[in-house]
């Protein structure tokens, strides 16, 4: 069994998947990084990456988390 890898991408194109769940070939943004085999499924529904906060700010709402609260996030390729 395969592990499974998780990565981010957005749809470049609109795209419609058959009742079967297959689709024409489409563009994805960023590019699919090495190590990625042709032929995989994919989940296009609810998507999931592994990601980390690398920064935040409360602004001056620090007591109240409903606005002007803000963070920063990247995906870790571990």
């Amino acid at each position: 069994s395969s592990p499974v890898r998780y990565a981010l991408h957005r749809l470049a194109e609109d795209v419609t998947a058959s009742g079967a769940g297959l689709t024409p070939l489409f563009a994805v943004e960023p590019h699919i990084r090495d190590g990625a085999s042709a032929g995989l499924s994919v989940q296009l529904v609810r998507p999931v990456c592994r990601a980390q906060v690398s920064g935040s700010d409360y602004g001056n709402a620090a007591r109240v988390f409903t606005e002007g609260a803000s963070f920063e996030w990247e995906e870790t390729l571990r």
